[in-house]
């Protein structure tokens, strides 16, 4: 089979039939199946997948007015936190907007601390999920 070339104004169909290809492989006659493949693995003492360390975050405020939501996230934003928002509890007429995550208590600490000092948020810590 040749390549399709495309030149300026010199197109030629793409043909849509695939070649019959034959590999000419030999199979071994003397294949065997290994019967412990439904043996019973032994899986490790702890999950690993779960073992991480607690990650915290700060609870900014709540808002039931998106736009009050966005002004508060665009100001923080402004000021250099990473910013994120979510529905409150599943309800989708309130908002949470919330700074973080970090991974020391100690961090989001001083960020509530930080946001005491400015008109408007009421921060708290609380456990990231």
């Amino acid at each position: 089979m040749d390549p399709v070339e495309y030149d300026s104004g010199n197109q030629r169909e793409f043909p849509d039939q695939i070649p019959e290809v034959s590999l000419n492989i030999p199979l071994e006659e003397n294949l065997s199946i290994n019967r412990d493949i439904d043996q019973k693995f032994s899986m490790p003492d702890r999950d690993f997948r779960t073992n991480f360390d607690q990650a915290w975050t700060v609870k900014v405020d709540t808002y039931s007015d998106i736009t009050e939501l966005e002004t508060a996230l665009k100001k923080l934003k402004n000021l250099g936190y990473k910013v994120y928002s979510r529905y409150e509890n599943d309800n989708k007429d309130e908002y949470v907007l919330f700074i973080g995550p970090t991974l020391k208590k100690e961090d989001s600490a001083n960020v509530v601390k930080q946001l005491r000092n400015i008109r408007g948020f009421n921060p708290e810590v609380q456990k990231y999920d």
